[in-house]
């Protein structure tokens, strides 16, 4: 598992900092100046994440080939590939890519996240725009497993957000759905005010679902107080994981909702707070005269 490895690493980046009893101590040179194990600690971290941020570039780097040349197979864009299986070998090839990729997206953000040196950015959100722009990128990739992929949403909703970090817990749990959901079947991204509190934006895909006992360990790990780390080996999964982690930093949360042979439906709640404009207008009470 991803969080493992992080968590690992961390952990052992913490413990390079800590001070050696006096017997197994190096004596150092009389010249060295002194590093205390806080600081040594810290760049230890630093060095892990740039160790993570430069894994990630050499991943993608042949990830994206992989993906675009299989893509270009599966499609038959230079002509016929002759026997039947090798446009099926394609299609797994450029599912495994995606999916892998997937997982690297995820293994930044998670790192950001522990680090505590992710920054929140909250400016003035179009969310019609942005939905729209999440639709156009999974489109394809569900049309490819022949779902249909279907927004409805209010023409005028605007959030005060940060547009990346909403942009990745949707992403997250699209990307899920478009997984999930069976062929011949419809993913539906829709957003609903709940009248005065919020809003609710929900991804529901019609896929087998889940059973009784996994849906509700998810439900314990979406409604805990604990980090991403504390929860990703819950049975959450990172993108839900990571998904739950943003709506948390917009004073938000994720519910999930699945049936077996139904598929699932996760709904990220957004407090009215958060909306600048969309949600109905309080009525006037009467007065009496």
């Amino acid at each position: 598992m991803w969080w493992i490895f992080l968590r690992e690493f961390y952990r052992a980046g913490a413990g390079a900092g800590q001070t050696a009893p006096a017997a197994c101590r190096i004596p150092s040179a009389a010249t060295a100046p002194a590093r205390s194990p806080e600081l040594s600690a810290e760049d230890n971290a630093r060095q892990g994440r740039k160790f993570l941020s430069s894994m990630s570039h050499e991943l993608r780097t042949p990830l994206n080939a992989i993906m675009g040349f299989s893509d270009l197979m599966r499609r038959e864009i230079s002509g016929e590939l002759g026997h039947p299986c090798y446009r099926e070998y394609a299609e797994h090839i450029h599912e495994a890519g995606e999916h892998l990729l997937a997982r690297v997206n995820g293994l930044l953000e998670a790192a950001e996240i522990e680090s505590g040196e992710i920054a929140t950015k909250e400016e003035v959100v179009e969310l019609p725009e942005l939905l729209a722009e999440l639709a156009d990128r999974y489109t394809h990739a569900a049309a490819c497993r022949g779902v249909e992929l279907r927004m409805d949403a209010p023409t005028r909703i605007l959030l005060h957000a940060d547009r990346r970090q909403i942009t990745a817990a949707l992403s997250h749990l699209l990307e899920n759905a478009v997984r999930h959901a069976l062929a011949g079947s419809e993913i539906h991204l829709t957003v609903r005010p709940q009248g005065l509190d919020g809003i609710v934006i929900a991804v529901r895909d019609y896929g087998k679902g889940m059973p009784g006992s996994q849906l509700q360990a998810i439900r314990r790990a979406l409604a805990s107080d604990a980090s991403y780390f504390s929860i990703a080996g819950d049975g959450i999964g990172m993108g839900l994981a990571l998904a739950r982690e943003f709506t948390a930093r917009h004073d938000g949360s994720l519910a999930i909702e699945s049936m077996r042979g139904q598929g699932t439906v996760v709904s990220m709640f957004l407090p009215a707070a958060r909306v600048l404009s969309g949600l109905p207008t309080k009525k006037p009470r009467l007065q009496m005269v």
